[in-house]
């Protein structure tokens, strides 16, 4: 896991306030909690949830250029995790185009590419990059989807998991999506699920401040449909640990009570998932009108 700086630890010039809601424009809004010295705050008009001090956008090198931040590694798991994510698709005809953007540790990129599609992937860490191909034999570009300089109407389904949060300008990029999907295409997502009951789960460890703002159905859906992108359906995500019953205390030791929280924990996500039940991360479908 990432290990990310303290506000006071980083150059007051490298930082900036942010006064009004980015998604509205209004100057109301009322504090939710601090984390690592970074204020998380909710919009009193649109609820969009945003931080209220950040890294300005040209110094995200001191997060994602740690070698430290990425963890990729050739696991059964994380290629599971790809193929199941793929399986959320549409079946898409062998050889339709499709590109990951913040592509990780490779793995979805890889199951697209043995599913027999033309796929390509990108990534912001040079890091993450190499050891996708030393871990995989994935080849990815150095980048942001816009680096890769799609065609109009390129892409029969873009996919991003995790990666909505860390855009500064999210409403740009639904536009660049919709731009670079044939009609009728396909945005597949994974994003946090910050409305009702989990806006109040786990405050102080959102992930600030690589996390800059975070969403619930309420802000996406009409940020998304303004840019010609229609949700098809939201699903609980299958590779969320919640409801992280004894996760935390399961990780502080190896005790044969550990060993017991882990199971009980395993089991608890397991049922969890299997009953289809609410989680703090969804994958969204969303459609190019």
């Amino acid at each position: 896991m990432a290990v990310l700086p303290e506000a006071s630890s980083l150059p007051i010039e490298k930082l900036e306030r942010i006064l009004a809601c980015p998604n509205c424009q209004c100057a109301d809004s009322h504090l939710l909690f601090m984390e690592r010295g970074f204020p998380t705050m909710e919009c009193d008009k649109c609820g969009f949830i945003f931080l209220g001090l950040r890294l300005k956008e040209e110094h995200l090198g001191l997060i994602y250029d740690n070698s430290g931040y990425h963890s990729v590694q050739n696991s059964n798991f994380n290629q599971i995790v790809g193929r199941k994510r793929l399986a959320l698709l549409p079946n898409l005809a062998k050889g339709s185009r499709i590109h990951e953007d913040g592509a990780g540790n490779g793995a979805f990129v890889l199951a697209a590419k043995n599913g027999g599609l033309v796929v390509t992937g990108n990534d912001l860490g040079q890091d993450s990059i190499n050891k996708a191909k030393a871990a995989l034999n994935v080849d990815l570009a150095n980048g942001t989807l816009l680096d890769v300089h799609l065609k109009d109407g390129e892409l029969d389904a873009l996919a991003s998991f995790n990666l909505l949060c860390h855009l500064y300008d999210p409403w740009s990029y639904f536009q660049e999506v919709q731009r670079v999907l044939k009609k009728s295409g396909y945005f597949l997502i994974r994003v946090g699920n910050r409305q009702g009951y989990f806006k109040r789960q786990g405050r102080g460890k959102w992930g600030a401040p690589e996390h800059i703002y975070h969403f619930g159905l309420g802000t996406l859906r009409p940020m998304l449909e303004k840019a010609g992108l229609k949700i098809n359906w939201v699903k609980p995500a299958f590779d969320s640990d919640f409801p992280y019953l004894f996760f935390n205390f399961r990780t502080r030791g190896k005790t044969p009570i550990h060993k017991l929280a882990g199971t009980l924990c395993g089991i608890s996500v397991r049922l969890w998932t299997l009953l289809g039940l609410p989680k703090d991360d969804v994958y969204i479908l969303a459609q190019k009108d």
